[in-house]
Order: structure tokens, then C-alpha cells, then sequence
């Protein structure tokens, strides 16, 4: 269901759809589903894998910079960065049910990490921690829907591990809006 909605949007989502590009028969669907809200109600919740090492950063530009890195990578390699976006924008319900499972724990992981370093005197006090977070997650939507082509690296590539694009591009993203933010909210 998420390939549809990401690729054509909710009103794409329909049984018939699902079927066809599940190979799951639609009786069967019926058979568990009786129309289509009743499946986007059934949706499971995504579970981004836990980051607990995370969890207690000491306040600074570089583990902001990590912090944000981890976040892309987690939602690019479990969820997929445009569908976060499609799915935060689209209004139904059920999908922002589910999205605000897997968006809550990062948005509640970052504002620790910047209670933390106001405590610290690091951070100004007063920060709008939402709109902050809701700049993050517009940011890296933008930047997975518009990629730029990216330069050629110049880190050492091994042959035994070579860094794709998208990895780069997403420690890029990184590294330049942690670099962007960081005088705005350092004290």
C-alpha cells in the first residue's frame, strides 16, 4: 500500500489496486478487509529500529550534525524520505496515525538532545523545538524529492566498501543543515 501511495497518492489506495500489485487475490483481501478504509484502519505502525546510542549526545555541532545523519538514514532505509513527506501531507487519518508512531520518537530523541545542551548553556533557551523539527523533516524531504547530482567524492572509496550516493548525500544533508542551524540556536 505505501508503493501506492508514494507513487500515486491515497486515492490510488483501493483493493483492487492492492491486489494487483500484491498478487494477493481480492476475495482474500475481502476476506479480511471489508472495503478500503477499512484496510488503510489495519495499516500496521512503522518501527524504526532503536537508537539508543543516541539517546544521551552530548550537545554539540558535530553530534547534531550525527544526530541528523542517523535520522535520514533511518528514514530512508526503513520508511522512505518521500513517504514520510507524502504521508505527513496527506491528511488521512490512519497514515498520520502511523507516521506520528515512527516521527515521534526521533522528534522527542532531538529535543532531548537540545533541552540538553540549554541546560548546558550551550543552546539559547526558548527554542521552538516543533518548528525546528518540522524545518529538519521539510528539509530532508525536499532534498530526497529534488536531489542534486553530487560532485565526486574526494574521501578514499575501497574497493571492498564503496559509500553509495545516496549514504553521501544524506551525510551531506547532514553536515550542511546541522552547520546551517547551529548559529541560529547555539546560545
Amino acid at each position: 500500500m505505501l508503493d501506492i501511495i508514494t507513487s500515486q497518492g491515497i486515492g490510488a489506495v483501493s483493493i483492487e489496486e492492492v491486489s494487483r500489485r500484491s498478487g494477493i487475490a481480492k476475495t482474500t483481501i475481502y476476506r479480511r478487509y471489508r472495503n478500503t478504509e477499512d484496510m488503510l484502519r489495519g495499516m500496521h505502525a512503522f518501527q524504526l529500529t532503536d537508537t539508543d546510542e543516541l539517546d544521551d549526545l552530548e550537545p554539540s555541532l558535530d553530534n547534531f550534525a550525527l544526530l541528523l545523519e542517523r535520522l535520514i538514514a533511518r528514514f530512508s532505509s526503513e520508511i522512505g524520505i518521500k513517504a514520510v513527506g507524502v504521508l505527513l501531507s496527506s491528511g488521512n487519518a490512519h497514515l498520520n496515525r502511523l507516521v506520528q508512531q515512527a516521527v515521534r520518537p526521533e522528534r522527542d530523541r532531538i529535543a532531548a538532545f537540545l533541552k540538553r545542551g540549554t541546560q548546558a548553556g550551550l543552546l539559547r533557551r526558548g527554542l521552538d523545538i516543533r518548528f525546528l523539527f518540522n524545518t529538519i523533516i521539510g528539509s530532508m524531504v525536499a532534498c530526497a524529492t529534488f536531489p542534486t547530482k553530487l560532485p565526486p567524492s574526494t574521501t578514499p572509496v575501497t574497493a571492498s566498501a564503496p559509500a553509495p550516493d545516496e549514504e553521501r548525500a544524506g551525510r551531506d544533508w547532514a553536515t550542511q543543515l546541522a552547520h546551517l542551524l547551529w548559529p541560529a540556536i547555539a546560545a
